[in-house]
């Protein structure tokens, strides 16, 4: 009797309490399966970039690329439809600063290396992009502009173009093939040479690589300012150097597979036939008695290059059937004695070559159509003054 009195006096009580149980252990649990689902989600993504602080992580077997994006946008600014953690596809994530710029990143996974493919679009004239990368401690490999190169990189450069193309004490940037720089921890940057790139390297000892894509300088023309500067770029990393540098050159080469130079022509002894006759009027003779005289002195897998008048006219790509009446036989002559014949060829068309006037006869709406335009545009200047 006691006990059910007493039930009866606290009954009200123990439903509190009861409740507050249920709603907290509720509460406990939904909070759980909440993180949960969070961390399972974060686990799905591919691509790990923060909008908020705009720093950018890209993981590898030894180390972690990091860096910051969008250096140019105010540090305020947040963009619009980019979430850190997204329910869509992984591989994929798109940022728009309005009126300022549109960030997207494509996650690609290779057996052992994943990269971000990297693209900014300015939406106005004041955006210009700008990137930075930390460079770490790693040994990096790439093109620079210092006057005295070194391999791996070490100091700092500065890459802009400006007058005469160099840079106070430095000379020009010393590779004009790719824009691309691989690390001893695995790590590869690609730019695109498309866009206005200008790199700082450790600037001030800031540890960084920093990419920025802007029309400035005499390398690019008065209507240039009107345009809007874009980026484009690749980061990679993989388990190591060598792996990454091989997924690098099959996403870069070309679809007839990468064309290496002949190892001939790399271990062969390379003749100019102008220097060696002492003339630009070369001949036929001039090649057969220069093959003549070098294969007498023990010279093997020879280039001999035809760096004189071998065209009747500059641009027409043909032989001078006076200078060379015989070119089967002399090339069967140069094949025996295992010699090769390079050709010096000029970028131009001379005006007495006959492809100056196949071109001139083929295109004559062009020539037109120019003229019209130029005529245009002069007219367009009066009218505005």
């Amino acid at each position: 009797n006691t006990l059910v009195e007493l039930l009866k006096t606290y009954r009200l009580h123990i439903f509190v309490c009861a409740i507050f149980l249920i709603t907290t252990l509720s509460v406990s649990l939904s909070w759980h399966f909440r993180i949960m689902a969070q961390e399972q989600l974060y686990a799905s993504q591919a691509i790990f970039f923060n909008p908020r602080t705009r720093e950018i992580t890209l993981a590898g077997n030894l180390a972690y690329v990091q860096g910051h994006l969008g250096l140019d946008i105010p540090a305020w600014m947040l963009p619009l439809h980019c979430p850190i953690v997204s329910s869509g596809d992984p591989d994929y994530k798109e940022c728009l600063w309005k009126n300022e710029a549109e960030l997207k990143i494509v996650h690609l996974k290779g057996k052992d290396v994943q990269c971000y493919n990297i693209s900014w679009a300015s939406l106005g004239p004041r955006h210009a992009p700008h990137d930075c990368f930390y460079i770490h401690k790693d040994n990096w490999y790439g093109p620079t502009n210092q006057s005295e190169g070194s391999f791996p990189i070490t100091g700092e450069f500065y890459f802009q173009p400006k007058k005469n193309y160099t840079l106070s004490n430095n000379g020009v940037f010393n590779n004009v093939v790719d824009f691309y720089w691989l690390s001893s921890g695995g790590a590869a940057i690609y730019i695109s040479a498309d866009s206005p790139i200008q790199v700082t390297w450790n600037k001030s000892g800031d540890n960084q690589l920093c990419l920025r894509s802007n029309f400035s300088g005499p390398l690019y023309h008065k209507t240039n300012s009107y345009d809007y500067p874009d980026m484009k770029y690749l980061l990679c990393n993989g388990i190591d150097s060598l792996t990454t540098h091989m997924y690098m050159q099959t996403i870069l080469a070309s679809p007839f597979g990468l064309q290496y130079p002949s190892d001939q022509m790399i271990r062969g002894t390379h003749w100019s036939l102008k220097n060696c006759a002492a003339t630009s009027n070369i001949t036929q003779k001039h090649v057969l008695g220069l093959l003549k005289n070098i294969t007498e002195h023990g010279f093997e897998e020879n280039h001999i290059t035809l760096d004189g008048d071998w065209q009747e006219s500059q641009g027409d790509l043909a032989f001078n059937v006076q200078k060379f009446p015989n070119l089967t036989a002399m090339l069967a002559i140069l094949q025996s004695n295992d010699a090769r014949l390079t050709l010096s060829v000029s970028p131009y068309f001379q005006y007495t070559s006959q492809n100056f006037h196949k071109v001139r006869l083929s295109f004559p709406a062009i020539v037109v159509l120019l003229f019209i335009l130029l005529l245009y545009r002069q007219t367009y200047k009066q009218t505005i003054r």
